[in-house]
């Protein structure tokens, strides 16, 4: 189980992610992160949606970049902004070349501490992370939930409707030659 001060790293980017709260601190109705960033490579996540959560992003430290319905934005330390369900969006990414740290709140419209688990072990794993503890979730979950582990989301459509969430990288869900599009959808 992900709890709070759980930590996982990028290989890449070598974006930190801590979990400051699980499923246990929110009684199922999202999770807070805190994001540290040192690259100026763009987001780690690609364009999507939520349907039915919002997510709150605060600066703490630099200047990020982002985009909310296709606009893309600046937003300082010690400012912060909401993303309201419905609303295609990218989340932060360095626009300097300092550091930059951010807390990200999600918040789900009904409890599902199930959700928060899964949604954070895809976090971890299908989008190539190396795990600083539980190192055996990134295998269960590659393997049992999605059945492959390739650096894609691979999220079908039916879980996307169950956690009421959108992908919308379109070149990955859409993707027939992503093994994860294969056996998810």
């Amino acid at each position: 189980m992900i709890r709070a001060g759980f930590t996982f790293e990028h290989p890449t980017t070598k974006t930190r992610t801590v979990v400051l709260e699980s499923d246990v601190e929110t009684k199922g109705m999202g999770w807070m992160l805190e994001v540290t960033r040192y690259s100026k490579l763009g987001s780690d996540l690609g364009e999507h949606l939520h349907l039915t959560w919002t997510e709150t992003f605060e600066i703490i430290n630099g200047t990020a970049k982002y985009k909310l319905d296709g606009n893309e934005r600046n937003a300082k330390a010690g400012e912060s902004f909401v993303v309201e369900p419905g609303h295609f969006h990218v989340h932060p990414w360095n626009a300097t070349d300092e550091e930059l740290v951010y807390r990200q709140r999600d918040r789900f419209a009904q409890p599902s501490p199930a959700a928060v688990q899964d949604i954070l072990g895809i976090f971890a794993s299908n989008m190539g992370i190396t795990w600083q503890a539980h190192p055996w979730l990134c295998k269960t979950y590659s393997a049992q939930h999605w059945g492959c582990s390739v650096n894609c989301w691979g999220i079908g459509r039916s879980i996307q409707n169950m956690w009421g969430i959108e992908i919308s990288s379109y070149e990955i869900i859409n993707n027939e030659s992503c093994s994860c599009w294969r056996c998810c959808h």
